[in-house]
């Protein structure tokens, strides 16, 4: 019989995904990560949902009989919670070159201190977001750009070796976009009938924005009326390049 434990540890990640059920359709799992006050890493694979039964007065959950009566509201366990918890030890492994505690049957017996809500978590990457956006705006100088709403797949075939602007990616029913830095001298001679291509950022009448690399002023608006329609396309900037 495997040896069961009572632990403190804190929950440091929490990966869910689907797969294959026995027999048919898919079922939600989930790999919770912990680390407890002694230093090691413990794993729990399951199905279940992780979380406690806490009593409350508007509760979902009713018990009439046995050990517990009265209303109770399931609380989930999320990531940064400190928790108690029982288990059995199933075996040891290691992840990565980095032993762990492989547990089951986990029982979360108590919630010593709460982790970030939702609501914080998306707080702290937007401004992750923001203050990476404002570092690369910052980087900018000379004759550097940002070619905006690049098409994705032109930027992996040409342009994967430059940096993209901070969580610009974006996929529309005409395609997926995505908005590139263009350093200086990074565009060269086109070798085209002798011309050369230069950056042409363009404007319509909604404030939208869009740079193509091209010939001309007059193909790049071509350009933008054939993928983005409307009216009033005209150039706002020329970035030129020998």
């Amino acid at each position: 019989m495997a040896d069961r434990i009572e632990a403190v540890v804190t929950m440091t990640n929490i990966y869910s995904y689907t797969r294959p059920a026995y027999g048919y359709g898919y079922e939600d799992a989930y790999i919770y990560t912990m680390t407890g006050q002694d230093g090691k890493t413990y794993v729990w694979k399951t199905t279940s949902y992780m979380g406690v039964e806490v009593p409350s007065e508007t509760g979902s959950i009713y018990y009439s009989t046995g050990k517990k009566k009265g209303t109770y509201t399931f609380v989930e366990i999320r990531k940064g919670d400190v928790i108690k918890i029982t288990a059995a030890v199933k075996g040891e492994g290691e992840y990565k070159g980095q032993p762990q505690t492989e547990l089951a049957r986990v029982k979360v017996v108590e919630v010593i201190s709460g982790g970030k809500t939702p609501e914080q978590i998306e707080a702290e990457r937007l401004a992750k977001i923001e203050a990476k956006k404002q570092e690369q705006m910052a980087s900018l100088a000379g004759d550097d750009f940002i070619w905006k709403r690049m098409p994705y797949k032109q930027y992996k075939e040409h342009y994967s070796d430059c940096e993209t602007v901070c969580d610009s990616f974006e996929k529309t029913r005409f395609g997926s976009y995505i908005d590139v830095i263009i350093r200086e001298g990074r565009l060269k001679e086109s070798g085209v009938r002798g011309q050369h291509y230069s950056g042409y950022e363009c404007t319509n009448s909604d404030g939208m924005k869009v740079t193509y690399k091209a010939v001309c002023e007059d193909n790049a608006i071509r350009r933008a009326e054939k993928e983005f329609g409307g009216e009033g396309w005209v150039c706002t900037h020329i970035y030129q390049y020998c």
